[in-house]
């Protein structure tokens, strides 16, 4: 019986704190270096991705979600992308798709938010 009180009272203390946690503000410019050491840029407005820069190539945005923590971007069928808020200024993205002679390519980056 005790350890059903403690663990309820631990995992209301748990929501509590979830329940506070500020969500990412991601509207502004992120921007970074991929690991091939090519530009990495995103730009958020309004809640929707307006402008994506991977690893060097400007791509066309066809669909962006942007939630609390996450983004994730497409474009027009051959690339994907998520970037996840590490604590709100810096966020790792990970991108894959078809890359520029033809077969698949993937890629990280750490972009910082100006």
């Amino acid at each position: 019986m005790r350890f059903g009180v403690a663990a309820l009272a631990a995992a209301g203390v748990l929501h509590c704190a979830a329940a506070f946690a500020e969500p990412v503000s991601w509207n502004g410019t992120w921007s970074g270096t991929s690991n091939s050491g090519n530009a990495t840029t995103v730009v958020i407005s309004g809640g929707k991705v307006t402008k994506w820069l991977n690893n060097g190539f400007p791509k066309n945005v066809v669909s962006s979600t942007v939630s609390a923590n996450q983004v994730t971007i497409t474009d027009d069928g051959t690339w994907k992308a998520t970037m996840t808020s590490k604590d709100g200024k810096t966020a790792t993205m990970s991108a894959s798709g078809k890359g520029a002679s033809g077969g698949f390519a993937k890629n990280s980056s750490t972009l910082t938010k100006r």
